[in-house]
């Protein structure tokens, strides 16, 4: 929404918006952007805000008066219609909750060390350790999920938090069965069916 683009007085003096889904409407346009002497095919959506806002209203953009929309503008080189690239777009945040697992996950975010080949090394962990989990649950727990125009991953993975509780963060004993060490999860058939189930295609994956 840089003023150079000419964006804002394009959507100013809009009257007729298409209909994307419910709530959210766009046109498309082509922007000559002379600092990148290129032009762009920009779509530009303004999505029905519901509720009254105290304040992140577009103040730069519109007077909170005239109504509660929230705008958006994205260039694609894709040839797909304003409707099919906003469910497009939408599909998109499969990739941040990827950024917040890895934050929350497995620590990518922290700094442990003041050393930068420590820290470099530090996050080549993580995200060999995410990629490890990823695989796992693809080759042991995977649950394909059914293609739409959001475009997400083909698969439905748990969060590590959520495997961490079902299969590491469990009340358990360490006891002595015949000399030999048995790790006893109590009697619950419900978890007994998990683990056997993940042993199972583990193995037959392997």
């Amino acid at each position: 929404m840089h003023d150079w683009l000419g964006l804002k007085q394009r959507i100013l003096n809009r009257r007729w918006w298409t209909v994307a889904e419910p709530g959210v409407d766009f046109f498309t346009t082509k922007v000559r952007i002379k600092p990148w002497k290129r032009t762009e095919k920009i779509t530009v959506y303004r999505r029905l805000v519901n509720h009254k806002r105290s304040r992140h209203f577009q103040l730069d953009l519109f007077d909170p008066d005239d109504g509660h929309y929230e705008y958006s503008a994205v260039a694609s080189n894709k040839s797909l219609s304003g409707k099919a690239l906003w469910k497009f777009m939408s599909g998109r945040g499969t990739h941040e909750k990827v950024y917040g697992e890895l934050k929350s996950g497995f620590a990518f975010a922290a700094v442990p060390t003041q050393n930068y080949h420590a820290n470099s090394a530090w996050q080549l962990l993580n995200l060999m350790a995410f990629n490890i989990n990823r695989s796992m649950q693809a080759t042991a727990n995977g649950v394909k999920i059914a293609r739409t125009q959001k475009r997400r991953t083909l698969l439905r993975y748990e969060h590590i938090n959520t495997l961490r509780q079902r299969l590491i963060h469990r009340a358990e004993l360490l006891l002595n069965v015949s000399d030999k060490a048995v790790l006893d999860l109590g009697a619950n058939d419900s978890v007994l069916k998990n683990f056997i189930r993940w042993q199972s295609n583990l193995q037959r994956a392997a």
